[in-house]
């Protein structure tokens, strides 16, 4: 019994060695460069700013900057030279997940806390509200 367990694992071993070699290594293409460069202090916060965990950054048509962060003001406008203009949404947010601006400047926001997903109107008015806030659904079919 013990040779045979022997046979069948060299056979294995074999076998696997021999598929390995059969599959040769690609050589890998070099990746495109990115068009993006660092610009460590572009961003001109309000006195008083607290740097939070960002969890979405999206552009609107005009290019400007929204940032949905994890500390309050939650989610905020910036212009395109990276000044802020406004706070949005306050109270509406517990705890920001994704931003997403449609085409028509539409700001579309998800929260994981409050289990919500909401479109505004370019000025920050509730249009749209996905979900019963703090009433998550049953995931029993996961």
């Amino acid at each position: 019994m013990r040779a045979f367990l022997l046979t069948a694992i060299c056979a294995a071993s074999m076998l696997c060695a021999s598929f390995a070699s059969d599959q040769a290594l690609v050589p890998s293409k070099p990746v495109a460069e990115l068009g993006y460069r660092v610009s460590p202090d572009f961003f001109d916060f309000p006195a008083n700013w607290v740097e939070g965990e960002a969890s979405g950054v999206a552009l609107n048509s005009k290019g400007h900057i929204f940032l949905f962060q994890r500390t309050r003001p939650m989610l905020s406008e910036f212009d395109e030279n990276g000044r802020y203009v406004r706070s949005l949404g306050e109270g509406l947010f517990d705890h920001p997940h994704g931003l997403r601006i449609d085409a028509d400047d539409y700001i579309w926001t998800t929260d994981d806390t409050n289990n919500t997903v909401l479109k505004l109107s370019p000025a920050g008015k509730v249009l749209l509200v996905l979900g019963r806030r703090n009433n998550g659904g049953e995931a029993n079919w996961l």
